[in-house]
């Protein structure tokens, strides 16, 4: 699960830097942290393409909290758990 986890972390940064200037813009999203699955593909559902290619900013419903990629480092960590999780 971690390999997973770094494997995809890491092509999302390689794409990321080739599309650099492409796609400035931040994307700000709230998901809930015991919904995490639904509440990502709620929040996603109504993305353009172009929106998977922006820098993300995430709050979890109901914290307070800056993100300064600590936030969502915890969301993607935990989205890559959950996703891989066999139940």
């Amino acid at each position: 699960p971690v390999e997973v986890l770094n494997f995809w972390q890491t092509k999302v940064r390689s794409l990321r830097e080739r599309l650099v200037g492409k796609f400035p813009d931040t994307i700000e999203f709230t998901v809930d942290r015991n919904r995490l699955l639904e509440s990502i593909m709620d929040v996603t559902e109504d993305w353009g393409p172009e929106s998977f290619y922006k820098k993300s900013k995430v709050t979890f419903e109901g914290e307070s909290a800056n993100d300064l990629d600590g936030v969502s480092k915890e969301f993607f960590s935990l989205l890559g758990k959950t996703i891989t999780d066999p139940k």
